[in-house]
């Protein structure tokens, strides 16, 4: 597993930690705080962006 491989599983896996925290958090307080869903919303672009870059690396690997 290369460094960029291991550096994009890393990031995935504190990406699931975050959204984790951030449905507790949301389940906790009463309110839907606006920010609480905006960092939702950049979180599942950039684990879209990691999915991207990790079928590149696969592809690259193939060829």
């Amino acid at each position: 597993m290369s460094n960029l491989e291991t550096l994009i599983y890393i990031l995935k896996e504190d990406i699931a930690e975050l959204e984790w925290d951030i449905t507790l958090t949301s389940y906790l307080s009463s309110n839907k705080s606006p920010r609480l869903l905006g960092l939702r919303k950049v979180l599942k672009e950039l684990e879209k962006r990691l999915e991207i870059k990790e079928k590149e690396l696969e592809e690259e690997k193939n060829e």
